[in-house]
């Protein structure tokens, strides 16, 4: 028996990139105009973006309850370990965009600005 043949990986999903950073950057135009600083802008962009990595997370987690009546435990265990290794990365990912925005937007570890600035002295 030789080594199976690996497949190459397929590329990157990148349909939506271009426009997704276009959009985000026409957003925080307008939220910087409206007079959210810079720092704000991007941790709400961040926790939008988190967000719909969730939604995603959530939707991939409900193939886990679709599993046929009559298959059998080992095609019941693989569908639900299959559906485990590729929703678990996602979650992960949500939680780390939201840890680094919220880091940029306030180094002190302070979500609030108020309570930031007041720390500052200011």
């Amino acid at each position: 028996m030789g080594n199976p043949t690996r497949r190459p990986l397929p590329p990157p999903i990148t349909v939506h990139q271009e426009a997704a950073a276009q959009a985000q950057h026409r957003v925080a135009g307008l939220l910087e105009a409206a007079g959210a600083a810079p720092a704000e802008t991007q941790r709400l962009i961040a926790v939008t973006g988190a967000g719909a990595v969730e939604a995603a997370h959530a939707e991939g987690m409900e193939q886990e309850a679709d599993v046929r009546p009559g298959r059998s435990d080992p095609f019941d265990g693989g569908w639900r370990g299959a559906v485990e290794a590729v929703t678990g990365w996602p979650a992960h990912i949500a939680d780390r965009t939201v840890r680094r925005a919220q880091a940029v937007a306030e180094p002190s570890g302070c979500a609030c600005p108020r309570q930031a600035a007041a720390r500052a002295g200011r």
